[in-house]
């Protein structure tokens, strides 16, 4: 065993390994162990197969001192955790009275009969600790002191149902407090994730090569660089024995990550997202939003309707995908489609203008371009998106709205200012447009904020 408690996942379903769902219960699980002191060392997944999910559980026990499974605990003949269960540790199965109860409880309140495959749900080891569920019908239960035959090393082992909506009440109902009562005073873990757009992964190790050479060697710090489809996340993690001393630790590197990185480029930490960011904006300031879109196809609203209370700055919004849409909608110049084609700076220009004075926003954002695969040409390319801003020039006191400081193509006229920007990313459709999304809300974020517009 290593010097401090260490926690293994098994995963089970032959569906995970199939690819057909992702394997979040692991992830999840992952960041709330380490918030009990509890490191996870080992993610495993294992098929509805008997041998192999025994195998499995074999060698979680003897590497790590708590092994959590989920999966495996509904009434078909392939959940097969609870036999697995009973020959690895040597245990046998007794029905729990009280989870029979309740699955009966459960079935009556809908008014339907019970079939008799769910009577297998409520055999658990016996001594075990029950965990009743009150979000399904399988209970899921722990093994405090558990050992295999192999391995006489004692392990607590606990067991819980696969969904997630059952599994993660369930283990903070039930599981959570047993391991805080047991391994709070060991090592803890404290994570905090920063996001960054409009910096390159490679810029961003240059910015912070001396500090990562500084947290090399240091056990209880850790940077690392996580470079997603538009943004790169830069994660920091400490550790420490009490949670002062680990929250400490974090907050003094945070602070020498922000003094390496220019302010610009984070836009957000943990659960923060860029639309969540410019809606908190937005609102803070008072100012109402509209959208014009072309190639993303309502992406950029989608993102912003995403978010809680977004009717308090989002007022409306367009996908004109034809010019003929560009111009009866928004009021972009025909001979302005004639000249420069509906991929251009002048249309983005026009269609943020004209979203701006129909809906009577404060703020209006517009995109137009070519996300492929088809469409292009050496002049534009698959791949370039025109980005427009509007804003009103009396809509607030702020800085950050007097063109001169937003960008070098913003332009006054009869009291609304303009600018454009551009982006090229030849990735594939999808990327292009999440790109072009992420672009447009990160122009908001930053003319709200007074920074000035990349592209």
């Amino acid at each position: 065993m290593m010097s401090h408690p260490t926690a293994g996942i098994l995963s089970t379903g032959t569906e995970i390994l199939q690819g057909l769902y992702p394997d979040t219960n692991a992830q999840w699980l992952s960041q709330q162990l380490a918030t009990v002191g509890l490191p996870v060392t080992l993610h495993q997944a294992a098929p509805d197969d008997a041998n192999l999910i025994i195998e499995a559980l074999l060698h979680l026990s003897a590497h790590c001192d708590v092994v959590i499974m989920t999966g495996g605990l509904g009434p078909t003949e392939d959940d097969l955790t609870r036999q697995a269960v009973s020959e690895v540790f040597g245990v046998r199965l007794a029905e729990n009275a009280k989870a029979w109860a309740m699955i009966e409880e459960r079935f009556a309140r809908r008014s339907t009969l019970i079939p008799k495959s769910n009577r297998v749900q409520c055999f658990l080891p016996e001594h075990a600790l029950p965990f009743y569920n009150e979000w399904g019908t399988a209970p899921g239960f722990c093994l405090e002191e558990a050992v295999t035959a192999s391995d006489q090393t004692p392990v607590l082992f606990a067991a819980l149902p696969g969904p997630p909506r059952e599994m993660k009440p369930m283990f903070t109902q039930y599981l959570k407090p047993i391991l805080a009562k047991r391994y709070g005073g060991s090592l803890l873990t404290c994570i905090r994730v920063l996001h960054t757009f409009g910096v390159s992964e490679s810029l961003l190790n240059d910015q912070l090569r001396a500090l990562s050479e500084e947290t090399r060697d240091d056990p209880n710090r850790t940077l690392a660089f996580l470079a997603g489809e538009a943004r790169v996340d830069l994660r920091l993690t400490v550790h420490g024995q009490m949670a002062a001393q680990a929250r400490q630790r974090l907050d003094g590197l945070v602070r020498k990550v922000r003094r390496l990185v220019p302010t610009e480029a984070i836009y957000g930490t943990d659960d923060d997202t860029l639309e969540s960011v410019v809606g908190h904006l937005l609102c803070h300031h008072q100012l109402t939003l509209a959208v014009a879109e072309s190639c993303t196809g309502g992406l950029v609203m989608k993102r912003l309707t995403d978010v809680p209370g977004s009717s308090g700055f989002l007022r409306e919004g367009w996908v004109t995908y034809s010019q003929e849409a560009k111009r009866s909608r928004l009021g972009v110049n025909a001979r302005t489609l004639q000249q420069h084609g509906a991929v251009s700076p002048e249309v983005a220009r026009q269609m943020a203008r004209g979203a701006l004075k129909k809906s009577g926003a404060d703020v209006a954002v517009a995109l137009t371009g070519i996300a492929g695969p088809s469409g292009g040409t050496p002049e534009k390319p698959v791949g370039l998106v025109w980005h427009g801003l509007a804003w009103r020039a009396d809509a607030l006191a702020l800085a950050a709205l007097d063109g001169a400081k937003v960008h070098a193509s913003a332009q006054l006229s009869d009291g609304v200012w303009t600018a454009v920007t551009r982006t090229c990313f030849t990735s594939g459709r999808d990327i292009v447009r999440h790109f072009a999304s992420h672009h447009a809300l990160d122009s908001l974020r930053r003319l709200v904020s007074g920074i000035p517009l990349q592209g």
